[in-house]
């Protein structure tokens, strides 16, 4: 059986990549976080694992691994904590990063497959990004991503490990938090909603289509690749409401209301991050991913909201 080693064992993508892989019955799962995933497989083995594990420890639990999936990810306390509190787990989340890269070169894995963000490409597009796009990060968590994959593509240049760096937008399903879950509050609230005149463009995964595209990069020939991925089907966030609320059974009105003033009272609400990404445009050419992989997105969008 293959062997892969994961960290993030316990959030949102993490879990839901361990019960993927699992359900091939061809793997090995190597679970790595501060928290058990709370999945019961005798094909799973976890491990305590963050900044402080050291290079023995992590050595041992590499042994044997071919694919590494990097995970760890903590995007959505950052603003909740003070600047100071913000760097620090910055500055963590890179060290230990390239510790583990620095591991599994010494260790012979063949592929370490990187989750970052398309935030690094920005935060608003007035067309589809490209993953040929230079980097264009707006804010300390973009930068650190991107201090991240410049690290690793210099670590991995003159090794035989294979690397991939995926920046996926909005990842959307059950378990989701930041923003996915704000509006699944709000459709449930049963009341009418500002957003009618809300037509920007979003470019969104489910949690169903990126766990098929990270499995799927398990068996890839690539070397040393960054792919945007999504759904392949970009709409309105007001769009988007109208299809959370048809899956979970709701008859949704929608008025109309200025959005300069939305946007600032999102802003209080929920913190500039969320705002933008609630009200800005944000599409990627996802068709790049599909021409040079052969991967296509399983699930539509109305497809993977049923099954939340």
């Amino acid at each position: 059986m293959k062997k892969v080693f994961l960290t993030g064992s316990s959030g949102f993508v993490g879990k839901s990549l361990i019960k993927r892989l699992l359900e091939e019955k061809d793997f090995y799962v190597y679970a790595g976080g501060k928290r058990e995933p709370e999945i019961n497989s005798q094909f799973l083995k976890y491990f305590y694992f963050d900044e402080n594990t050291s290079n023995l420890e992590i050595d041992q639990i590499l042994e044997g691994v071919t694919h590494v999936f990097h995970l760890a990810n903590k995007a959505h306390i950052l603003n909740k904590i003070s600047l100071e509190e913000k760097q620090n787990i910055l500055s963590s989340n890179l060290n230990l990063t390239i510790k583990l890269a620095k591991q599994s070169i010494k260790s012979g894995v063949k592929k370490f497959i990187y989750v970052s963000s398309i935030k690094v490409n920005g935060t608003f597009s007035s067309s589809p990004f490209s993953y040929l796009d230079s980097p264009n990060p707006k804010d300390v968590y973009a930068n650190n991503k991107l201090e991240i994959e410049n690290k690793l593509i210099d670590l991995v240049r003159d090794s035989k490990m294979d690397l991939i760096i995926v920046r996926p937008p909005l990842v959307y399903g059950a378990g989701a938090k930041g923003n996915f879950r704000n509006l699944k509050k709000l459709v449930d609230l049963n009341l009418p909603l500002p957003f009618a005149n809300l037509n920007n463009k979003r470019s969104f995964i489910s949690i169903q289509n990126l766990c098929s595209f990270l499995f799927y990069c398990l068996d890839m020939n690539t070397k040393n690749q960054i792919f945007l991925v999504s759904d392949n089907e970009d709409i309105s966030v007001k769009d988007f409401i109208k299809k959370i609320s048809y899956s979970r059974n709701k008859k949704i009105k929608l008025f109309s209301f200025p959005i300069f003033l939305l946007k600032h009272i999102f802003k209080v609400l929920y913190g500039e991050d969320s705002s933008n990404s609630f009200f800005n445009s944000l599409q990627i050419k996802c068709s790049e991913t599909i021409d040079l992989t052969g991967w296509n997105p399983k699930y539509s969008v109305e497809e993977s909201l049923e099954l939340d």
